[in-house]
């Protein structure tokens, strides 16, 4: 879009030229100052770009398509500033390594090694080759920096980034969640705070970490208090904390919110971290008796399929035990089934026996929980939606039931869909289904089921309608699960419903 420019004032520096239209007339038409470079080209050049007088837009992006030689009007007093010494194109190099190191969660030590110099070293020389010969890289050095350095260049863009956060959230986002996690690190529990907000989902701000030995309840409130009161200082509205299930981390907000004065702290939402219960019914599957042996089991045929002689009878990598990621079962329950033909001939060849309903069935049972876990997982997933997928979790729960054949298949799915129904409810269920009716979603499925109903007021009899809403498809909500053909209910399902 261009802005006419209301002034009808041509700004400083930019200079008339005749510029031809496909009609074949003339028109006047005034140039941008800036220089810059092209690709391949050494020297710099004029921008391009024009307009009439009363269209010139200063924010344009510049182009740079004549050459310096050809451009007639460039200033011949123009003193390049962009071809840095030395020194300047090191401390550059530098400040680029610490936000890609960041970026990338390099350490310290990866980002200083010396296949990183010889990496940055090559890039200087393609880039050197590729443009002029610039005295400056003459000879090529070897980029290098010392750790020392490196940790003072990374502090530096840290602190820019934490102050382009700090401002984007308290200027522009202004209102946003407290994302609360517990890890350990070098065995101390460590509390990290991370700030976001659904509308923004690509921005995450580590606001603060805190360390202890061992958290109480007590020690839970102090620190989500100093949190809290810190964002509020800088202008960031804290409207909701998710945290862990952790008892003694649930106290601590429970009391906080609770007993505190300030009306701002009193209002936060307290929102159990949906992801941490998902993952507790499978770490609770994992610790139960009688998935044992199944456990065994599936940890001997997957190191088998990832043995020398698995890998080329089957010709895949089986995907190992990751514990840190959660319902990384089903990744591997996937490759079995998926080489089904293979693994059964591996084993056959092992004298092992190859229980393929057993692992079906264990699929049929968690694959719905992983795809639920998935979208939780996901930045853009928001609170109203989270009434749907355990409708929709449910329901897949239960068309999987009928698929199960085995006995161990049986009592797995009695324990999984008890606890994860148990622990559905456990959520403030009055908050999820005010954020689900409030949404365009929970609206529309009102009014699908509720004739002339309008949740702005009753429509007036008189006014006539173009159509009938009752007869209006209600819209999906949302969500990339994968729906099952109906399947009648099992005893055990009704049992739990």
């Amino acid at each position: 879009m261009r802005f006419r420019n209301t002034v009808n004032k041509v700004p400083p520096k930019w200079t008339p030229v005749e510029h031809i239209t496909p009609s074949g007339n003339s028109e006047q038409h005034y140039r941008c100052p800036k220089i810059g470079y092209a690709v391949f080209d050494p020297l710099p050049r004029r921008c391009t770009v024009h307009y009439r007088k009363g269209l010139i837009n200063e924010k344009h992006n510049c182009t740079f398509t004549i050459p310096q030689a050809m451009d007639e009007g460039f200033p011949e007093n123009y003193k390049s500033k962009d071809i840095p010494d030395i020194i300047s194109a090191y401390n550059e190099i530098s400040k680029s390594l610490a936000y890609l190191s960041a970026k990338l969660d390099l350490s310290s030590n990866k980002a200083c090694s010396t296949e990183m110099a010889i990496f940055i070293s090559q890039m200087i020389n393609i880039g050197k080759q590729l443009t002029s010969n610039n005295s400056a890289f003459e000879p090529p050095n070897i980029y290098s920096i010392s750790p020392t350095t490196f940790k003072e260049v990374l502090r530096d863009s840290a602190s820019k980034i934490e102050n382009k956060m700090m401002e984007t959230f308290s200027e522009d986002i202004n209102y946003a969640n407290l994302l609360a996690d517990t890890g350990t690190t070098n065995r101390l529990s460590v509390q990290q705070f991370v700030l976001s907000n659904p509308n923004f989902p690509s921005m995450r701000y580590p606001f603060a970490n805190y360390e202890n030995i061992n958290f109480d309840g007590q020690q839970y409130a102090t620190v989500f208090q100093e949190a809290i009161e810190d964002a509020l200082k800088s202008g960031i509205k804290i409207v909701s904390v998710i945290a862990d299930s952790l008892p003694s981390q649930t106290n601590g907000i429970i009391e906080l919110l609770k007993s505190h004065e300030n009306p701002n702290i009193k209002a936060i939402v307290h929102v159990p971290c949906i992801s941490h219960l998902t993952n507790r019914v499978f770490a609770d599957l994992l610790a139960s008796e009688i998935f044992s042996d199944m456990s065994k089991y599936i940890d001997e045929l997957m190191h088998l399929c990832r043995s020398p002689e698995g890998l080329n009878f089957i010709g895949k990598s089986c995907p190992t035990v990751s514990e840190t990621r959660w319902f990384y079962l089903v990744d591997i329950l996937i490759f079995f089934i998926e080489n089904a033909n293979e693994i059964q001939n591996l084993c056959t060849l092992k004298d092992l026996d190859f229980k393929f309903e057993q692992i079906s069935d264990l699929y049929f049972i968690l694959h719905p929980l992983y795809k639920f876990s998935l979208i939780i997982e996901d930045r853009t997933t928001k609170l109203s939606m989270l009434l749907p997928l355990i409708e929709i979790t449910l329901n897949n729960l239960k068309e999987n039931s009928s698929l199960i054949s085995t006995k161990i298949g049986v009592q797995i799915f009695t324990k999984v869909s008890t606890d994860f129904l148990a622990r559905m409810l456990s959520l403030p269920f009055s908050l999820v289904q005010t954020a689900y009716l409030l949404s365009p979603e929970g609206r529309n499925a009102i009014r699908s089921k509720e004739r002339d109903f309008s949740t702005v007021g009753k429509v007036l009899e008189s006014i006539p309608k173009a159509t009938d809403p009752s007869k209006k498809p209600a819209k999906e909500p949302l969500l990339d699960i994968k729906e099952h053909e109906q399947i009648g209910f099992t005893q055990i399902l009704q049992a739990l419903t």
